[in-house]
């Protein structure tokens, strides 16, 4: 977290180029209490990410994205951006199991789209609790 008050939400960023998918996404993100980024595509969503990485507690990305896909926003995330600390969690309807191996083995966890919302949402908030903060009927406590 930089320097301030301490935010009283996490701070989501959320990475897809299918505005529905980003919509439902997103509110779930708001229904956990947490504060949503989006952004439109890979590009968009480092740009963000660049911008507010100190501030970030998850990164949710698709994986199929024109120009810069998830696989490579992951990459950058953690190879390139030396980010090694934050959640990503990657949606996708399509997952090969040599894909999703790859995403683990970054450091990212991976949900199917077609599990269904609230697998998305359940990841999120363990991801979210591993960085401290707890959801409690739809409210964010900080991390103390």
């Amino acid at each position: 977290m930089s320097g301030g008050l301490p935010r009283l939400k996490p701070r989501v960023l959320v990475v897809d180029d299918d505005p529905t998918s980003r919509y439902v996404v997103e509110h779930d993100l708001l229904n956990l209490g947490a504060e949503v980024l989006v952004a439109a595509d890979g590009k968009e969503g480092l740009r963000m990410l660049l911008d507010n990485v100190l501030d970030l507690d998850l990164l949710v990305t698709d994986l199929e994205m024109p120009g810069m896909d998830g696989m490579a926003l992951v990459r950058m995330v953690r190879a390139e951006g030396g980010e090694g600390d934050l959640p990503i969690l990657v949606i996708s309807g399509w997952l090969d199991p040599e894909v999703r191996s790859a995403l683990h083995a970054l450091g990212a966890a991976v949900v199917d789209k077609g599990d269904g919302a609230n697998t998305v949402a359940a990841s999120a908030r363990r991801l979210l609790a591993s960085r401290g903060w707890h959801i409690v009927d739809g409210k964010a406590q900080a991390p103390r």
